[in-house]
């Protein structure tokens, strides 16, 4: 069961005053604060310009999808790591690139 985060009025004074004094030390033209599910929670600085509710979608979606990239590439690392252990033991077979010579790359430019 997951647990609905529920924000008071004090908090959400609190996280208003940081999101200023972020805004104010970083010297950012806007600062938002925004829940994995798209919805800005606090705001500060130059946000009258902005698209606050897209911005908020985008930035969700956004990641959310890296870190469904980031489980990819978790399985890769395995991968990876076999191949630089292998490499490092002298295993398997050489690589295709041993192969080239000086005078292959040479031709490849050469007209």
């Amino acid at each position: 069961m997951i647990q609905q985060l529920v924000m008071y009025e004090e908090e959400l004074q609190q996280i208003n005053r940081i999101c200023e004094i972020l805004h104010r030390d970083s010297n950012a033209k806007a600062v938002l604060v925004i829940d994995k599910n798209g919805q800005a929670i606090a705001q500060a600085g130059d946000t009258q310009q902005l698209d606050v509710t897209s911005l908020s979608s985008l930035t969700a979606g956004n990641v959310a999808a890296t870190g469904g990239i980031a489980q990819l590439l978790a399985e890769l690392t395995v991968v990876l790591d076999v191949m630089v252990k292998k490499s490092a033991l002298g295993v398997g077979q050489p690589s295709v690139f041993s192969e080239i010579t000086d005078d292959d790359i040479d031709n490849l430019f050469n007209d």
